[in-house]
Formats: C-alpha cells, structure tokens, sequence
C-alpha cells in the first residue's frame, strides 16, 4: 500500500467527500501529544499513535515536516521511522515493537575483538611507525582465520567505527588540523602543546607584514624613520612608501578583531596599541562609514605569534601579566607558533586582502617577488589615511560578515555564536593604558628623584623610596609625566605609587633652541595639558649626542698634540720626586757620618788599654791591633743603629789632670773609614 495514501478519522459527510479542517495540517508534536494525554491515551501507546499522526498528513510537505518532528521527540533514526511506517501500512499498527532491538549500537562482535583493535593500532604507531585502519582489518582477518579458524570478525567498518576517536585524538595532538585548515581549530605551540579553540576569544594569532601597494605623503617630512623601498635600478620617488599591516584574527570564528597601519616596521609598542584596540571597542571617524557595523572585540585567553623579535619580546609578556592583574578575564598567556604552517591561519588574510582589495588599488606591485610589475612606485597616488580607510571596510564592512563556503552562519554570528550571544564586558580604556605601557626599572635617587633618557622625574612619595628599585611605566606619546610602581615580585606587577613629572623642562627648551630642531616647545605655563611623546625626547637625546661628538672631533687634534706632553710631565715630576728622596736620605747619612767624626767624647776602656799598650810598647801594638779593631768596629756599628755619636779615642798620657786627644795610627783610621764607606755604600743600594 502507498505511503501517500491518507489516513483520517473524521467521519464521512458524504459518499465522495472527506472534511478536513486546519487540525489535520497542524505540525506542532507536543500539542498533539498534550491532547492524547488529555484524552487518557496510554503513555505507552503515545508511540503507537504518533506513528498514526505522521501516517495520516494530508499532504507531503506536511509528512515531512511531522517525520522530523516525530525523530526528534522519539530519539530514533530516519530509517526507523520509515520501518515503522511500512509496518503500519502493511501490519497495523499494533504490529510496530514494543522495545528496541537488543544491544542497539554495540559491535556484534563474537570476542573480545574491540581491545584486540585498539592494542593493534597503538603498537602499530608507536613513535616513528604508521598502521592505517585498513592495516588493521587486514590483521584482524588473518587473526580470525589463521589462527582462531573462524569465519566471523570484525569488518573494515567496525573496526573504523572503533578507532574513530583514536584516530581524532591523535590528529589533534600531533596539530594535524592547523588553525585555517580543516573543520577543526587547533594550534600546536613550540612547547608541543595543542590548543583548541573551542570558544570565540579563546585563541587569537597576530602578525606582520609589508602591504603590496605604494602610497605617498602629502608632507615630505613624513617620511622620517620609514623604511623606504629602494631598487637596484631605479630609486623610488620621495615620499613613496609601504606600509605595514599588522591584523589580530580570533582563531574560533576566524573574524578580523583588531589591525594596524604604521609607516614604521612594527614593534612591541605596535603589539601593544594593536591588542588595546581588539580589546577595547572600536570607533572609527565618519568619513569611514563604519558607525552601523558591528565589530567585534574583547579580551583574549591564549595569543599565538611568530618568533618575531617584535612579537616575542618582554614587553608583550608584560602586557599579559598586566593585564592578569586587572582579572582573570582579561588577561592572556603568551605561545609561539610550532611551525610556520600554525601561522596560516593569518596568512591567509593577507592572500585575500592582496586578490580582493589592493591587487585593485594604483601602485600596486605584487606580492610575487619575482613577477612585481616595474614602476608601481611612479603610480602611487593614495595617501596612508585613504589606504587604512579601504583596509577597515574591507575586514570590518566585508571580510567578518561573510559566510564562508560550507557554513551557515557569517563570521561575526560565528563569534557570537561562540560567546552564547553575549557581548564580552567593556574595560575601563584607562586601566589598559596603564597596562600597555612600556616598563623599566628604575633606582630612587635623594629628593625622591628619578633618572630615565638623560631627563629626571620627582614625586613626592617617592622620597620614603630612596635608594630602592621602583618599576616606572610610561606613555611613548606623553613622556611628560610617567606612572611609578613598587618593584614587582615574584613577577608580578607591583602596587601603584603615584605620578612622576619631568623636571628641568625649560633646559630642554633651550636645548630645542640651541640645536634648531624642528620640534615645537613645550609651554610652561600650561604644562598639564602638554604632550611630548618619546621620539622627539629621543631626537632631541640623538641631536645633542652628535652635536657633542662634533665638538670632540673639532679638538682631537689639539688635544692629541698636548696629551703627550702632559704625560711626559707627569713622568718628569714623578722621577724628580724619587731623585730629591734618595738625596735626602744621602744627605741624612753624610749628616750622620760628620757629626760622629765632630763630636768628641770620654773614650772607651778598650781605647785607652789600646792607647797605652801603643806607647808603652810599639811592638805589642801590632799584636793587639785586630783584637782592638774588632772591638771598636763592634762599637760603631752600635752606635750607628741607636744614632749615638761615636766617641774619639783619647787616651790617659801618664797624667791625669789634663786629657790630650791622642793621635791613633795610619792603619786603624784606614779600618774605620772603611768600615763607614761600606755602610754608605749598602744604604744606597737599598734606597735605590
């Protein structure tokens, strides 16, 4: 019997007609089930009797509305239902079962063939090994004949349905499925960890590049400290320029949250205003007609870059644990791509961007390096602001409200899909400008003073600090005045102390005035309202280190000319004080030497026996001449180390009331000069 056929139980008003009123096309299930319960229908007939409803739709479109109704209200199969329904035409339906089939869903298996499988497969990919799931079939086979001789096992199928979740772990573990590849999200960092994205905001990546179109600047000046684009056979125009792009993309529904267009090569400075930006949510001026577009943005939990030394820097880990210190909420973890394929997933925004926008744009090069079209330089004609205008329609009018092939929903409802429709919590922009801001640490000095880029900052509070090492926060576009913290510990910001201003800004007025720098002067009288940003501190630092390098080179000369007499001089000054020691101490001796020879005293018990032995007897004189020698060489070496004069021979001539100096003989005098010529001779060695 067809299933078209229609079934009612409306009664018959007449032998051709069948009356059927808007109940006969109703869909809603559970009012038709409220109705049978009402009626006192057993609940266990309901089944029975929804079978008949689906049966008895009037039309097809109705039936195939109720069988979809009817599958998800009795938890069953398409294919069931339609076994029920061929069962009711055919049978009735008191002939549907009542329970189903037994070990519904489980594997028919005639052995414990399931750990078998399993165990075949991991030893089959242990690491540097590969097994597919037709490998093991093929095992389980020859298991079952060979060995067991039996003709029941698992087929191909089962043994697919088995490893199935085996095999997805471990594609998520070894990062097969990239972020930007696949129907999965997933990042494998260098620590060989892979991250899912499982929710919008979870995972975002960031990245650089160098956009494939010449602009131009209306001010020449401009293009101060911008990489310009030069070529080995024609040089660029003034003022033709790339710029560089830097995009942060959620890695969950693959929407633009953030990007930068700068004229410099970015760095942590760029991280850091590109990650406000996402955070924070966006406001575009009026001529970008962005007011009624919805834009999405928050916080992050994990940020995924490159080993760029701009993306990998401290500061960028910084601004995560900065941002942890505002809540748990806000902050991020830090991790580096495993390869350059985890990265594609930005990368293929600047593929789109060059196909779709810029390839259109005048002054376009390329982005083929070896196909880049000659002169694109001489016809750029757009202007950085007209460029980041096209750029931020492109991601935020077109890119995030698309629907990419194979989904139902656009970009950002992907995004809001993955935040449960809930729009992430707005944070105070202050508190991220504190957060963003570049740290270093600084020592206290007297006063409570601070010293950072030759300039030097005072806070009051800061004077029960001194000596100690404080953590100093600053603006790069308002170096005026600085935030001061406590020194971090265990890496982790410390408290807030207060603000710092600069001191002795009318010395950098004269210095502005001195070097004729083309840098606006700061205004004293309102210093509060006041912007000075970090560049032009350090233009002004660089003009001042060149100015004086200038003026050392101007008196090298001079100076290398005299420095080798002022050495000289010093070497003749030193060798004149060493002379005028050693001839004092010479001087000393010979004093010494004078004043024994001078000074006349009572002589020795031994003088006179030698004296009276000499004139009594010439000829034992001799004989006591060595004994006498040795004696008084003894007494005068005494006598020189205790500085006493040594006394005069004298002698007794047989009379006692007049004492005559007594004459002592050529050879004794020879003796003792000797004797005090050796000492003089030994000094001097030793002075030398």
């Amino acid at each position: 019997m067809s299933s078209d056929r229609l079934e009612t139980e409306l009664p018959d008003c007449s032998a051709d007609t069948v009356l059927l009123d808007e109940s006969n096309f109703s869909t809603d299930i559970h009012a038709f089930v409220r109705q049978l319960l009402q009626d006192g229908v057993d609940p266990k007939k309901v089944k029975f009797r929804i079978v008949s409803w689906v049966a008895a739709s009037p039309d097809r479109s109705t039936k195939s509305v109720r069988k979809r109704e009817a599958v998800s209200y009795l938890g069953i199969g398409k294919r069931t239902l339609e076994r029920w329904l061929q069962i009711h035409f055919s049978q009735g339906t008191e002939a549907i079962p009542q329970e189903p089939r037994p070990k519904k869903g489980q594997h028919k298996l005639t052995r414990d063939w399931k750990q078998f499988i399993i165990d075949t497969w991991e030893a089959g990919n242990e690491p540097g090994q590969e097994m597919t799931p037709t490998e093991v079939a093929g095992i389980v086979e020859q298991e079952a004949r060979e060995i067991l001789g039996v003709d029941k096992y698992p087929s191909y199928w089962t043994v697919l349905r088995i490893l199935g979740p085996l095999i997805e772990a471990k594609k998520t573990r070894e990062g097969v499925y990239s972020a930007g590849q696949g129907s999965e999200a997933v990042v494998k960092t260098s620590t060989g960890k892979a991250i899912k994205a499982s929710y919008s905001n979870k995972f975002v990546q960031i990245d650089h590049t160098l956009i494939d179109v010449f602009s131009i600047f209306e001010d020449e000046e401009e293009v101060l400290y911008v990489q310009k684009v030069t070529k080995k056979d024609t040089a660029p125009a003034p003022g033709v320029i790339r710029l560089w792009l830097t995009v942060i993309k959620d890695v969950y529904s693959k929407c633009i949250l953030s990007h930068l267009l700068s004229a410099k090569q970015p760095d942590s400075k760029a991280v850091a205003l590109v990650m406000k930006r996402a955070i924070r949510p966006k406001f575009f001026p009026a001529d970008y007609d962005l007011q009624d577009v919805k834009i999405p943005y928050g916080p992050c939990r994990n940020l995924g870059t490159d080993r760029g030394k701009d993306l990998d820097s401290d500061h960028v880990k910084e601004i995560g644990k900065a941002l942890e210190e505002i809540g748990p909420q806000v902050g991020f973890t830090h991790h580096l791509r495993g390869k350059k394929e985890d990265g594609g997933d930005v990368e293929s925004v600047f593929n789109g961007l060059n196909k779709r926008v810029l390839s259109k744009l005048p002054g376009y090069t390329g982005s083929n390096v070896t196909k880049r079209v000659k002169g694109a330089e001489k016809r750029a004609c757009l202007i950085p602001r007209v460029i980041d205008k096209i750029i931020s329609w492109y991601f935020y009018g077109e890119y995030n409200h698309e629907c990419p092939k194979g989904k139902i929903r656009t970009r950002y409802e992907q995004w809001l899909h993955g935040l449960r429709g809930k729009l992430p919590t707005v944070i105070d922009d202050r508190r991220l400008d504190i957060c963003l801001m570049k740290v270093v640490s600084c020592t206290v000095y007297r006063h409570g003073t601070i010293r950072f880029k030759n300039q030097l900052y005072r806070t009051e509070i800061l004077k029960a600090y001194e000596g100690r090492r404080v953590t100093m926060r600053y603006d790069p576009d308002n170096i005026l005045r600085v935030l001061v913290f406590e020194q971090e510990t265990d890496e982790k910001p410390g408290r807030f102390l207060s603000t710092a201003n600069m001191l002795n800004v009318g010395q950098l007025n004269q210095l502005i005035k001195e070097l004729n720098l083309e840098i606006r002067m700061i205004n004293l009288k309102n210093l509060e309202s006041e912007v000075f940003s970090f560049e032009e501190l350090d233009e002004i630092n660089q003009a001042a280190s060149a100015s004086r390098n200038a003026a050392n080179e101007s008196t090298k000369g001079s100076r290398a000319k005299y420095s080798g007499k002022r050495r000289k001089t010093v070497a003749d000054e030193k060798e004149k004080a060493k002379k005028g020691k050693r001839k004092n101490r010479q001087k000393q001796v010979q004093e010494t030497l004078h004043s024994i020879a001078k000074d006349s005293t009572r002589p020795s018990e031994s003088e006179v026996a030698a004296t009276s032995i000499s004139s009594e007897d010439p000829s034992h004189l001799e004989a006591a001449a060595p004994e006498l020698t040795a004696q008084s060489s003894e007494h005068s070496i005494a006598s020189t180390m205790t500085e006493i004069p040594q006394p005069q021979l004298v002698g007794n001539a047989k009379s006692s009331d007049s004492a005559k100096v007594i004459d002592m003989s050529e050879q004794i005098q020879k003796r003792r000069l000797q004797f005090f010529q050796d000492k003089l001779n030994s000094r001097r060695r030793n002075d030398s």
